[in-house]
């Protein structure tokens, strides 16, 4: 069986699910306190992570960038900042330790990949060889309103004729979207480098990476076909 931790409005994590229909169950972290998550340390240090109430889980599909107050409803206001925290911190450590499959295995700054900025995409985009839409950002200084910083040039926009951005997705070296094969061949490389096996990115018709990150519609089936190999340990 099959592990989905998302949150509770992830229609496409909740679509997937009921595509994998009964190989599958999909937790939010409001769910999480019903359920028996063990973490293990032995006195040499080797952590090892078990749902003992769901023995039959092998594998993990992380959707959640990170535990808040708003997903811990049913916990008291006073301590909803706290217990977040802790979860956040507890599931960081519990999926790094998980014995089987992880996609996309936490980070120390995200519970899915990397959780990078656009700007660090754009450079490991650059890195795999891909061109890139310059990334700029704006920041006001003390005393500065934000009416007061003047605009950033226009970058400018693909000349290609039907230049509509095509969104591809990645699954490990596998990439679905219309575009050539040496282009995807590189967003491939692009999620070798994340460490991600799920990356999605917005490509011109220039083969411009527009936008690059973790977070694919993961309900197109296509890419539920391809997935599912992976979180079972055939891949």
């Amino acid at each position: 069986m099959l592990l989905i931790l998302a949150h509770r409005h992830d229609i496409a994590a909740r679509e997937l699910a009921a595509r994998w229909n009964g190989d599958v169950i999909l937790l939010t972290p409001a769910d999480l306190h019903t359920e028996r998550l063990l973490l293990t340390v032995s006195q040499r240090g080797r952590a090892r992570a078990e749902l003992r109430s769901r023995p039959s889980v092998t594998a993990v599909l992380s959707r959640l960038g990170g535990v808040g107050p708003a997903d811990l409803d049913h916990v008291d206001p006073q301590d909803l900042a706290y217990a977040a925290t802790e979860l956040d911190a507890f599931l960081r450590a519990w999926l790094l330790a998980w014995p089987g499959p992880v996609v996309n295995r936490p980070t120390a700054t995200c519970l899915n990949g990397p959780g990078w900025r656009p700007e660090q995409w754009s450079l490991a985009a650059a890195a795999a060889g891909l061109s890139v839409r310059p990334a700029h950002r704006l920041v006001a200084t003390a005393g500065t309103s934000r009416s007061r910083l003047a605009p950033d040039r226009a970058v400018a926009a693909c000349a290609e004729p039907n230049g509509d951005p095509a969104r591809v997705t990645v699954v490990g070296d596998r990439c679905f979207g219309p575009v050539p094969g040496d282009l995807g061949r590189r967003l491939c490389a692009l999620a070798r480098m994340a460490g991600c096996t799920l990356i999605e990115a917005i490509v011109d018709a220039c083969g411009t990476v527009l936008h690059a990150g973790a977070w694919p519609d993961v309900s197109a089936p296509d890419v539920a076909d391809a997935l599912l190999p992976f979180l079972d340990g055939a891949s």
